[in-house]
C-alpha cells in the first residue's frame, strides 16, 4: 500500500491514501448538499433578476400609459381594437423592452407590456405565486377593455407566463420566443448536477400549460441559443397539440440577441399580418 509520511514534532505520522481520498470525497459530498440547500432556499434569487428601473420614469414608454390594475403594473400603448400582451424575460424590466414596442407599433395592434411584482423598484421578491397573480389580473383587465382579439407573446421565462395566460383565456394566437419545456429542464441543461424537478418550487412547465392548446402559435428560437437549447424547444413544439403551429429558427441568433436580427422582425411581421402559412405540423 502506498503511504505518505508527515513529520510532526519528531513523530512520524502515517496517513493512507485511502483516508485522504475518503476525506476529499466527504468534503465534496458536504459541499454538494450545502450548495443544493442554498439553491433550494434562495432559488427565486437565482431565477429572477429584476432591475431597479423606476416604473413611472421610463423614457422608452413616454408615449404609453403607465398603469396599475389591482397592484399589477403595465405599459399600455395604442388605440387599436386588437391587442398584443408581452411578457418579458427574467432579467431587467418591462421598460428595457421599449425598443420592441417601436418594432411592433406599426403592425395594427395595441400593446400591453406587463411588469412583474418584484421588478422596477416595487420592493417585493418575485415568486411564481406573485407572478401568477399578475397574469390573472392582466386577464381581468383585458376582459374589461373589450378588445376584439388578443395575442400573447412571451420571451424566455416570459413564455411560461404567456402559456399560463393562454390556459386562462382563449387567445387568437401566441408567439413564444426561446421557450423552455420547463425551468427545471433549462436549469439542468446549464448545470446538470441536481434533480431540479424535485428541488424547484419556483418552476414552470410549458408542457403542462400548453398540453391542450389548439390555437395558432409561432415559436421563434435562435440557432446558437445555449441557455434554452434546440432539444428543449423542439420537444415543446412537438408536444403542442395545435395543428396550426410553426417553428422558426433564426440563423446566427443566440438567447439574448434574437431581436437584433432582421429575420426575427420579418418573421414577426409576416405572422402578425397573417402572411405566413401556418401549417399542419403533423
Amino acid at each position: 500500500m502506498f503511504i505518505t509520511k508527515e513529520v510532526i514534532g519528531g513523530t512520524v505520522k502515517k496517513r493512507t491514501w485511502k483516508k485522504i481520498l475518503l476525506s476529499i470525497a466527504l468534503d465534496i459530498i458536504i459541499a454538494y448538499f450545502v450548495a443544493g440547500a442554498i439553491l433550494y432556499a434562495f432559488q427565486s434569487r437565482f431565477i429572477y433578476f429584476p432591475s431597479s428601473q423606476d416604473f413611472h420614469h421610463c423614457p422608452g414608454f413616454s408615449d404609453a400609459a403607465a398603469l396599475s390594475y389591482n397592484g399589477t403594473r403595465f405599459y399600455e400603448w395604442g388605440q387599436h381594437n386588437k391587442l398584443i400582451v408581452f411578457y418579458h424575460g427574467n432579467a431587467g424590466s418591462a421598460c428595457d423592452r421599449a425598443p420592441l414596442k417601436d418594432g411592433l407599433r406599426d403592425m395594427g395592434y395595441s400593446l400591453l407590456f406587463v411588469e412583474y411584482t418584484g421588478y422596477s423598484n416595487d420592493g417585493e421578491q418575485p415568486s411564481t405565486e406573485l407572478l401568477s397573480k399578475d397574469i390573472e389580473r392582466v386577464q381581468e383587465y383585458i376582459t374589461s377593455r373589450n378588445y376584439t382579439s388578443v395575442m400573447l407573446m412571451g420571451e424566455s421565462v416570459g413564455a411560461c407566463f404567456a402559456a399560463y395566460h393562454a390556459r386562462l383565456s382563449a387567445p387568437e394566437r401566441m408567439i413564444l420566443i426561446s421557450p423552455p419545456t420547463s425551468l427545471s429542464d433549462a436549469a439542468w441543461n446549464n448545470l446538470p448536477i441536481y434533480p431540479y424537478s424535485f428541488l424547484m418550487t419556483e418552476n414552470c412547465d410549458n408542457r403542462k400549460e400548453l398540453l391542450e392548446y389548439q390555437g395558432k402559435i409561432l415559436i421563434l428560437h435562435g440557432e446558437k441559443d445555449t441557455i434554452v437549447p434546440a432539444s428543449l424547444v423542439n420537444e415543446l413544439y412537438t408536444m403542442i397539440p395545435s395543428r396550426e403551429k410553426e417553428l422558426a429558427i433564426i440563423r446566427g441568433a443566440d438567447h439574448n440577441t434574437i431581436f437584433v436580427f432582421d429575420e426575427t422582425w420579418i418573421t414577426l411581421k409576416d405572422y402578425l399580418q397573417q402572411k405566413r402559412y401556418i401549417y399542419d405540423a403533423d
